[in-house]
């Protein structure tokens, strides 16, 4: 094994003078292919020595030119005026243990506690003398293969003693001769493009500012651009396999290869799964499940079924979603038996609708759903607004819109107010991010699926106004979310007044009934549905508080028509501020249960209409 994300930038075809690194990955830990943990300079330091480079040689801003193994040392020691060997931090001897025949092979492990790191330092040096020093060895055409590698780049670069020399001879490696195979590796610490990009402006060397800026061309070859992200699959089964000789949690080697995959696929470090593995006492995939490890993954004891019944209402919406599923799930089992069967089901959608009507939790469940059954491998839902694609200058929404898809691949994103795109207002910019989804969406048909949201009749225009969005949308796949009855309203804010362990009392059910009828009967485009219902339901809880702690009654006191916000009330008339009364009265009635029922049903038809 080796380590995946580093081990493709120095492969005999990719030969560059400069690769530019930067991303998350420079900040996590690595794995030795003799299973000892690495820093980032321990693991180029591995990946360059692997590919043929004999001596690597490190610069940082506050070290200066230093090594880390002895080879590299004396190779350049007819270079360097290096300090005596006393001074040196010699190698601790180790004991290696091998595992053999156990769940993931055979393995080699170094005892817990022990390194094989070398860090062999050198007499402090201004900056220019080192650089002149570099400058000799990458220009060395000698049988030695060198690498160079400058540590916290950015720092390096723009606090040199002498910017001006140091720039004309960084610069001039990009025109060395192409017989000489001499590299050198900038660590940037930028986590993403967009603030690399904001560094390199401001960089003193032009050769390097432009093969930042201008990643799309290929600056005659002399550059590689890349971002060292999380780890793959084969560094996660290294942590499976390290972590479950450090902490001797139960395993099933059955789970190794749906386990492996989906860690892999949720983009977090190695050093976040070392202290996800510290703490868990058995691994399989019903563990990781329940630790919350998966973010597509909300309830692990819930089918996805199960959960789609626990939404009040959109019934339609339900028997749509659950034709999708069998659908998917059919697809995939004949793709599993005919490989013929390989080109991915077109699965964006629209959802249209007011707001609060359910939109973004189906959402989730159709990445559970992708996840589950293999399309998606990480199923996760990124949320964004159609305005947080667009900027306000040419070339920047396509840079916005493409972080955010990146941040949604294999998953699924969510665009709200998606009409707000195709709308002439913006100035043109949100065509530019409507090109730039298109493009993304049909190269990345494997690795995203797209939902846009808003309101019915805008969405309808949105889907129109291109017709690459009407091919990416079909009409099958277009889902209309209506607004919640009140009886549906009702049954929500009953549900989350309960959850909070707040009680009704029940002589006040009706009239909280007509509340939310005239809440209903007034509602505008903008109505929240169940939002409203949650912003009752917190006035509600807020009241009743506050008239729990002054009249010091119990935390089970019931709710009462008081603790409803009077702007709520406003619409009730006197007489029917009294029914609760009248009502108490009828049902104190001995029988008459149909002349009940029959009173009890005219009194709502005759409150609805009096808030028409």
């Amino acid at each position: 094994m080796g380590n995946q994300r580093l081990s493709a930038l120095f492969e005999p075809g990719n030969h560059s003078r400069y690769s530019i690194l930067y991303g998350p990955g420079l900040e996590d830990v690595y794995f030795s292919a003799d299973y000892q943990e690495q820093n980032i300079e321990q693991a180029m330091l591995e990946q360059l020595k692997l590919h043929g480079y004999q001596r690597v040689v490190f610069y940082s801003p506050h070290r200066s030119i230093y090594f880390l193994d002895h080879e590299s040392q004396r190779l350049s020691s007819s270079r360097i005026d290096h300090a005596p060997a006393s001074q040196y931090n010699q190698p601790s001897s180790t004991r290696m243990q091998v595992l053999k025949d156990g769940p993931l092979q055979d393995l080699v492990f170094y005892q817990t506690g022990q390194t094989a790191r070398s860090n062999l330092p050198l007499t402090k040096m201004g900056d220019i003398h080192a650089i002149r020093l570099l400058d000799t060895i990458l220009k060395d055409v000698s049988d030695i293969k060198s690498a160079l590698v400058i540590v916290q780049a950015e720092t390096a670069l723009r606090f040199i003693d002498d910017p001006r020399s140091a720039a004309g001879i960084i610069g001039e490696w990009s025109r060395l001769p192409a017989a000489n195979k001499n590299i050198c590796c900038f660590l940037f610490s930028a986590p993403d493009y967009t603030r690399l990009s904001e560094i390199a402006v401001s960089l003193p060397v032009p050769e390097i500012s432009s093969a930042i800026l201008n990643r799309n061309q290929s600056l005659f070859g002399y550059s590689t651009l890349a971002m060292i992200g999380p780890p793959g699959e084969d560094e996660i089964l290294q942590v499976i396999g390290y972590s479950h000789r450090l902490y001797h949690y139960q395993f099933n080697p059955q789970a190794v290869g749906q386990l492996n995959q989906w860690m892999a696929s949720e983009g977090i470090s190695l050093r976040q799964w070392l202290l996800r593995l510290a703490e868990i006492h058995s691994l399989d995939l019903d563990t990781a499940k329940s630790q919350g490890w998966f973010k597509a993954v909300r309830k692990p004891d819930t089918r996805i079924e199960d959960q789609l019944n626990e939404l009040v209402g959109l019934d339609d919406i339900k028997r749509r979603f659950l034709e999708l599923v069998d659908w998917i799930r059919l697809r995939g089992y004949m793709s599993a038996q005919n490989a013929k069967i390989d080109e991915p089901p077109l699965l964006h959608l629209i959802f249209s609708g007011n707001p609060g009507t359910g939109k973004t939790t189906l959402a989730r469940l159709v990445g559970e759903l992708y996840h589950e059954v293999g399309i998606l491998s990480r199923g996760h839902l990124v949320e964004v607004k159609g305005s947080d694609l667009v900027a306000g200058y040419v070339g920047g929404t396509a840079i916005k819109t493409n972080n955010v898809i990146d941040q949604a691949l294999d998953g699924i994103l969510f665009i709200d107010e998606a009409y707000v795109l195709t709308e002439q207002e913006r100035g043109g910019f949100g065509q530019e991010a409507v090109e730039t989804l298109l493009a993304r969406m049909e190269n990345e048909r494997r690795r995203l699926v797209v939902i846009a949201a808003g309101y019915p009749e805008k969405m309808d225009h949105f889907r129109r106004s291109n017709p690459g969005l009407a091919r990416r949308f079909p009409e099958d796949n277009c889902f209309s979310f209506t607004d919640y009855l009140p009886s549906e309203l009702w049954q929500i804010l009953s549900q989350m007044l309960s959850q909070r362990g707040i009680p009704i009392d029940v002589r006040e059910i009706d009239l909280l009934q007509s509340i939310i009828q005239q809440i209903y009967a007034q509602r505008d485009e903008s109505f929240g549905n169940a939002g409203e219902m949650r912003n009752l339901a917190d006035s509600i809880e807020r009241r009743r508080a506050v008239r729990i702690i002054r009249e010091r009654l119990s935390p089970v006191t019931p709710m009462l028509i008081d603790d409803v916000p009077a702007k709520y009330r406003l619409g009730l008339s006197d007489s029917f501020e009294q029914l609760p009364m009248v009502m108490k009265e009828l049902d104190e009635l001995v029988g008459l249960e149909n002349v009940k029922t029959y009173l009890k049903q005219q009194t709502h038809r005759l409150q609805f209409e009096s808030l028409k």
